[in-house]
């Protein structure tokens, strides 16, 4: 629905986006209010999930992202398994163009991301087997699983931090992380690979929160080679 808008107005399209995303912050907030006021319940739990996998599962479908990273993991994937080269030495525009390397934003650029990430863009690229559509449903697919599983490692720490002065509201935790609507569009819908950073992030601190130190400094350290913005928090962890 944006696309004619966006190019013969693109000042109204982005309004019209800053109200859609205001509108869905009021409902957002409501939700998190109503979960305030009253007890955790199994059917909670079950609406708070069943919904964001809804939303998920929409965004999943979006016909119009807000950035091509999406492409550029598909891209770097392809030459580490079409190729056979480092992706991180060699750009996809140093082979010949195809559907992927096409739809890149950034063709003639190495990733800036850990190995750990361009690892797992390889093995989804794998899997996708050389399909431009089907590898991007599947990428988005992963991301959508991505996100429930970041819900659940946050449900799971607050509810180990539950009985503290002051200590969070295990479901009300998990809400506010999976149906934050910026969350929501930019994990699932845009495909941004930070919510795999997180998802280790919060292993590795489910992981310690249970004294499992070795694994959960693994899982921290995971992160870091997933996306580096997280190494300053691996200091939290050793202290």
């Amino acid at each position: 629905p944006f696309s004619d808008l966006k190019a013969s107005q693109p000042g109204t399209a982005a309004i019209f986006y800053i109200a859609c995303m205001a509108g869905l912050f009021l409902l957002y907030a409501w939700l998190l209010s109503v979960l305030s006021l009253r007890p955790e319940t199994g059917n909670d739990r079950r609406i708070v999930f069943a919904g964001a996998a809804l939303f998920a599962l929409t965004l999943v479908f979006l016909p119009t992202l807000l950035s091509k990273d999406l492409f550029d993991y598909m891209g770097h994937g392809r030459v580490l398994v079409v190729h056979g080269a480092n992706p991180f030495t060699s750009p996809a525009s140093a082979f010949p163009p195809d559907q992927f390397s096409r739809a890149m934003g950034w063709a003639d650029a190495t990733p800036l991301y850990g190995p750990a990430w361009g690892s797992l863009t390889a093995l989804l690229t794998l899997i996708g087997g050389g399909d431009f559509a089907a590898t991007v449903l599947l990428f988005k697919l992963f991301f959508a699983a991505v996100h429930l599983l970041n819900g659940f490692l946050v449900m799971r720490i607050a509810r180990g931090w539950e009985g503290l002065p002051g200590g969070p509201r295990p479901l009300r935790a998990a809400a506010f992380y999976l149906w934050n609507p910026l969350v929501l569009t930019q994990t699932v819908g845009d495909a941004h690979n930070d919510g795999v950073a997180l998802m280790w992030l919060l292993a590795g601190i489910w992981l310690l929160q249970r004294r499992d130190d070795v694994t959960g400094a693994a899982a921290g350290a995971m992160s870091v080679l997933v996306k580096y913005v997280t190494a300053p928090i691996l200091l939290l962890f050793a202290v």
